[in-house]
């Protein structure tokens, strides 16, 4: 007993399968490119900068003058005359878990998605899908962590953000936006293309088999 595909239903479905696999490459790319700038960004001090005029401004509480400082999630370098000159760690300690939290869940998700290519089905997509979502949270927090603090300390540690001071946001806190960005990406990639379809192909046939006859029972 031989029983053929429809070429029309085989065609269709191999089209969307090479279309899936395209697009789930493309966001394990971008999930890879998500690692390198995280682990740039965190282990950089280009998150928050602080600036004072040409002058300085005089802090009381330190007797000094503040020129210029900027943090990472792990230190702050604040420039001070005459004293209080040179890194010193000074920084919330949720922002440092998260980060470590968010890289380990990073690589996590980039292993289940490499896997999803050697075992694609949707199980394991969908595994992949919820790992890249819970990176992308963690990351979330880390960001909300630093903007939070930023706040308070303008509105009650005037020695870290003097009166009169500049604020601004650093490279490594876009890159945060970037990374969250990518894997939630990843992750929306990777669940779309995590649908069950009865006009799927077996995960064991290959690309161009799609067309050629399978016996069913003994002959």
């Amino acid at each position: 007993m031989v029983r053929l595909r429809d070429r029309k239903t085989g065609s269709v479905s191999m089209s969307l399968l090479r279309c899936e696999r395209r697009v789930l490459r493309v966001a394990t790319g971008g999930v890879t490119l998500a690692i390198v700038l995280w682990t740039i960004a965190v282990s950089t001090d280009w998150w928050i900068y602080v600036d004072g005029p040409p002058g300085g401004i005089y802090i009381n509480a330190t007797d000094s003058h503040f020129y210029h400082s900027r943090s990472g999630l792990w230190r702050v370098c604040r420039v001070e005359v005459p004293a209080n000159h040179g890194w010193q760690r000074d920084h919330t300690r949720s922002a440092m878990a998260f980060s470590l939290i968010s890289l380990s869940l990073m690589l996590m998700a980039l292993g289940f998605s490499a896997y999803t290519f050697k075992e694609p089905r949707y199980m394991f997509k969908r595994l992949a899908a919820g790992v890249h979502f819970l990176a992308a949270c963690t990351i979330l927090v880390v960001q909300e962590v630093l903007i939070n603090s930023v706040k308070y300390g303008k509105s009650h540690l005037h020695s870290l953000h003097p009166p009169g001071s500049i604020f601004s946001y650093g490279s490594s806190f876009h890159m945060g936006w970037c990374c969250f960005t990518l894997q939630l990406l990843a992750g929306t990639s990777f669940l779309l293309c995590s649908r069950k379809r009865k006009a799927d192909l077996a995960p064991t046939e290959e690309l161009g088999q799609q067309d050629e006859p399978q016996i069913l029972g003994r002959i």
